[in-house]
């Protein structure tokens, strides 16, 4: 019985052209990005979450990761957290 998920082949091919990109994707938002604008640990946190979920989603929807969906959907999420946090980091500023 073979196992399509534990075949070489596939494993390269998913490696190669979806985990490896996402990883380097998540590496700059999480250390650049999100460490560029300041954000709150718990926003790092909601930010992991969700890419997790966008991840999982396409997992279910399409079978593979949708780089465009994650990424896209991910990279939204990330601007909408650094918008609130600079938007509490002027608030702070004028207190």
């Amino acid at each position: 019985m073979c196992v399509s998920a534990l075949d070489k082949v596939f494993i390269q091919d998913i490696f190669l052209k979806e985990l490896l990109p996402l990883s380097v994707y998540v590496w700059y938002v999480y250390f650049s990005f999100c460490d560029g604008f300041g954000l709150h640990p718990l926003r790092k946190i909601v930010w992991g979450i969700y890419f997790l979920l966008f991840s999982y989603w396409s997992i279910q929807i399409s079978g593979r990761f949708d780089i465009a969906f994650i990424l896209g959907l991910s990279s939204l999420t990330a601007f909408v957290l650094a918008w609130f946090q600079a938007r509490e980091n002027k608030l702070k500023a004028n207190m």
